[in-house]
């Protein structure tokens, strides 16, 4: 299933729900027969984008990049959001679908949209907010991966520190729970 039809279905699953579980969206898409894996990355890289979209235009600085990691904490994939198939068939769905009541749960969802606005509760100014990478469980991890993908992302944030000063990250593991 190519993702602009996975993403699709996503979206006119979620339209106009106001609340839904995650378990309830990857059951909807499973009787809708998107494969599992699919269904997966569409929710994750549909929740990123539109809770992106969300925040659009109040100044957040948003890392283009993402990592994407194995059961074993393993980097199995990254690069740029915006070449991600299932990140930028998301972004297409975004002018017909902000106004939804699935959007903006989808959007709420999000890790960015959560970090953005404990920042903000905190009296941060959303100009000088940078977020880090999304970092993302293809795969339900196991503790010694959770442990591995810690290690990993904390040389990958020391290695910005070089670039510019970082604070604590805020990231946070999306899993699916099957």
């Amino acid at each position: 299933m190519i993702p602009e039809i996975a993403v699709s279905k996503l979206a006119a699953i979620v339209a106009e729900k106001r609340e839904f579980s995650e378990d309830e969206i990857y059951s909807a898409m499973s009787s809708e027969s998107i494969p599992s894996a699919v269904a997966d990355r569409a929710f994750k890289f549909t929740q990123i984008a539109w809770g992106r979209a969300l925040l659009d235009g109040i100044g957040v600085q948003f890392s283009p990049e993402y990592f994407c990691f194995n059961a074993s904490g393993e980097v199995t994939e990254s690069g740029r959001l915006e070449e991600e198939p299932y990140y930028f068939a998301a972004l297409a769905l975004v002018p017909q679908n902000i106004k939804s009541a699935g959007f903006q749960r989808l959007a709420l969802m999000s890790a960015d949209v959560h970090a953005v606005n404990q920042l903000l509760n905190k009296g941060s100014d959303p100009k000088n907010i940078i977020t880090t990478p999304a970092y993302l469980f293809l795969e339900a991890p196991t503790e010694v991966g959770i442990k591995k993908a810690e290690q990993v992302i904390a040389e990958y944030m020391a290695s910005l520190k070089k670039v510019r000063p970082v604070q604590k990250p805020w990231w946070r593991f999306w899993q699916h729970s099957a």
